[in-house]
């Protein structure tokens, strides 16, 4: 492209995201308008419909990002919780109800920490109230969604890396960090175990989202003990390296771990899984006692 062409896209990017911008003003300003009773002034309204807007067109906020088109597939997924999400996030700041519905909220059970996902619901449908209430002017709602929200981070740990480890502890869980500090294990390895076994949620990558209760505490224990090197494992069935590699390709064994830019001799394998696999065929003699 030269340098003509680059300026005219440049301007036909940013007259498609003004345009883009006034269909979400028209869109917030009519779902104003219908409502009744409402307790902003038109000035504090239209700061409120700026601030809404400014939550849901950033990219910076991944629990919002169910909008945006360059991730057509999630928005095809999320988008009917999203808007449900933010037009309730409007009647909020709109109305005098925002108080009874987010003190329901941190009083009620709707949001409990559940092994492999923490949280979650409260990040996708609300987070984005604390970032709207910070540009507004002091006003009677702001005040209250603001106190509100640190009521929330003391009852159930949200927005609070303390507060969740607290929660954590009350119902009995353990965190993805904690828990890998106690088997002496990288939390990255320890995320990875988990999806594999199925133990926790492989779409979110937030350390706070992972959790796990006695029984997830104890099977991870017992996988742990399970591991073997590669070249443990070659031994375990009486081969080269070359020919367990084979040996694996034929009867679809994988790895439980295997760490990016490490070299094959990192990977582990579990040992019961060559022992059945020996089991099944016995063309390659009994595992060797370790």
């Amino acid at each position: 492209m030269n340098e003509v062409e680059i300026i005219t896209a440049g301007k036909e990017r940013k007259e498609a995201s003004r345009r883009e911008l006034q269909k979400l003003r028209q869109a917030a300003r009519a779902k104003y308008d219908g409502m009744q009773a409402s307790i902003m002034s038109a000035c504090q309204r239209h700061i409120a419909i700026i601030a809404a807007e400014q939550a849901r067109v950033d990219q910076q906020y991944a629990h919002l990002r169910g909008w945006s088109r360059s991730a057509p597939q999630r928005q095809k997924k999320h988008s009917g919780s999203f808007r449900e999400a933010v037009a309730t996030g409007f009647d909020i700041l709109a109305r005098g109800a925002e108080a009874k519905c987010l003190e329901g909220y941190a009083s009620g059970s709707t949001v409990k920490p559940v092994p492999g996902r923490m949280n979650f619901t409260f990040y996708t449908y609300w987070g984005w109230i604390r970032e709207a209430i910070n540009t507004l002017e002091p006003n009677p709602v702001s005040s209250r969604l603001k106190d509100l929200l640190a009521e929330l981070a003391a009852a159930k740990g949200i927005f609070s890396r303390k507060g969740g480890a607290e929660l954590r502890r009350k119902a009995g869980l353990k965190g993805l960090h904690e828990l890998a500090a106690e088997l002496h294990i990288s939390h990255s390895s320890l995320r990875t175990i988990a999806v594999r076994l199925g133990l926790t949620d492989a779409s979110s990558r937030r350390a706070q989202s992972h959790c796990f209760d006695r029984t997830a505490v104890s099977q991870l224990k017992d996988v742990l003990d399970d591991l073997i090197s590669r070249r443990e494992a070659a031994r375990l069935v009486n081969l080269s390296l070359a020919g367990f590699d084979e040996f694996c390709f034929r009867r679809s064994i994988q790895p439980l771990i295997r760490l990016k830019g490490r070299s094959p001799s990192a990977d582990q394998f579990r040992r019961s899984e060559l022992a059945a696999a020996i089991a099944r065929d016995g063309s390659h003699g009994a595992c060797r006692a370790t």
